[in-house]
């Protein structure tokens, strides 16, 4: 009786122990429940759609419009700028307990950007609206050109601050987009990823402090918070790990689930995505045949790529040669790798010469030998007239 009692218990404790070595991925391969009505995670590279919720139906950005506005900021605004806040800049709703701006109160574009990004304040941006178009609707304008050349397809910006317009609106997937824009303002992702900071105007100097938990998690690069009632909470967050971006986007939820909704989401998108090697740096790509001496190219930076762990390759290299004709120096360069994923370019790596070719004097003469040969012809020329005259000359006399 007490051997089966044992063999009961060791087979009970072997079972449990199994249980408990199932790998915990396999607990995020199903789509996680959030509770934003409005979601999705795309990798920031390529662009691919790692998770999504009703991503393509219309919500209120609130806050988050303050990317778009800083995107035209940083594209439109001179680094010595000084942004002039006006009477009805300084009119508009509070977002923010440090201060409010004064009618007359100058910031350069630098503070103007930090204002928006880590206080989310609302006449900072009316402000640099005014600043850059001179009104709010030229701005919206403006706005809304930008958001069709980035491929917004269901977007309409009104206010360069996101305070709440029927009219004003977008989508989860379209906010990716333009966050994925934004990590190409390297001053605007600076601004995105900064916790507290001073701020200097022409009449103060104030410390501000983000008041999110943006930053309380050390793999989160960047992000935004947007909120009104309309709206409801909305929140971006930009995660690096392993050498891949992820854009996290959750709206239309609360205070409470937007950080744990998106936190849910790009573990699961992780999962999705590995970063593969496609070649390394000093990897010799190809040769160029310079004054007859053939010159390998190599590949200045590594190329890696994010690709989806459920499907294959799916990049192109593309070679572009820029050779010089005037001979080449070692380190020279000579030419562009482009990297394309699904026909879409990602990046252009450099090649350089891996040798030293200069022309020597036959290589000098074979090039010019056309320029030589025309020019001997015309002194020949030249001197047969020459001596035609002077014979000529010499029988008159």
């Amino acid at each position: 009786m007490w051997k089966k009692t044992i063999c009961a218990f060791c087979s009970a404790f072997l079972l449990y122990n199994s249980s408990m070595m199932i790998p915990r991925a396999s607990a995020d391969s199903s789509p996680p429940a959030v509770i934003g009505k409005h979601a999705i995670v795309m990798e920031a590279d390529t662009g691919e759609v790692l998770f999504e919720k009703a991503s393509s139906e219309k919500a209120y950005p609130a806050s988050l419009t303050k990317v778009l506005t800083a995107i035209l900021l940083d594209e439109k605004v001179q680094d010595n700028a000084t942004v002039t806040t006006s009477l009805s800049a300084s009119e508009q709703e509070g977002s923010n307990r440090y201060f409010l701006l004064n009618p007359g109160e100058q910031l350069s574009k630098r503070d103007a950007l930090y204002a928006m990004m880590v206080i989310s304040a609302n006449d900072a941006a009316m402000a640099v609206a005014e600043h850059i178009a001179g009104s709010k609707e030229k701005f919206a304008q403006l706005m809304n050109e930008k958001s069709e050349q980035l491929g917004l397809k269901n977007s309409h910006f009104v206010t360069p601050n996101g305070l709440h317009d029927p009219a004003h609106y977008t989508t989860a997937y379209d906010v990716a987009l333009l966050v994925r824009e934004a990590l190409k303002h390297p001053k605007v992702l600076k601004a995105m990823g900064t916790k507290e900071t001073d701020i200097h105007t022409n009449m103060r100097e104030v410390h501000i402090k983000n008041p999110s938990k943006i930053h309380d998690n050390p793999l989160v690069i960047a992000g935004k918070t947007g909120f009104t009632r309309a709206a409801g909470n909305n929140l971006v967050e930009v995660f690096e790990e392993n050498g891949i971006r992820y854009i996290a986007v959750d709206m239309q939820s609360n205070q409470v689930d937007e950080y744990e909704d998106i936190q849910k989401m790009v573990t699961y998108a992780k999962n999705k995505m590995k970063l593969i090697t496609v070649k390394e740096k000093g990897d010799v790509i190809g040769e160029q045949v310079i004054f007859g001496s053939p010159v390998p190219f190599a590949l200045a930076e590594p190329i890696h790529i994010p690709q989806r762990t459920d499907a294959g390759p799916s990049y192109e290299l593309r070679t572009r040669w820029t050779t010089p004709t005037e001979g080449v120096t070692k380190g020279q360069l000579g030419g562009y790798v482009d990297v394309y994923y699904k026909g879409k370019q990602l990046e252009s790596v450099p090649l350089l010469a891996q040798a030293s070719v200069s022309p020597s004097g036959t290589d000098f003469l074979k090039k010019d030998y056309p320029v030589l040969v025309g020019g001997g012809v015309l002194i020949f020329l030249f001197g047969c007239i020459l001596l035609y005259y002077r014979k000529k000359s010499y029988q008159l006399s």
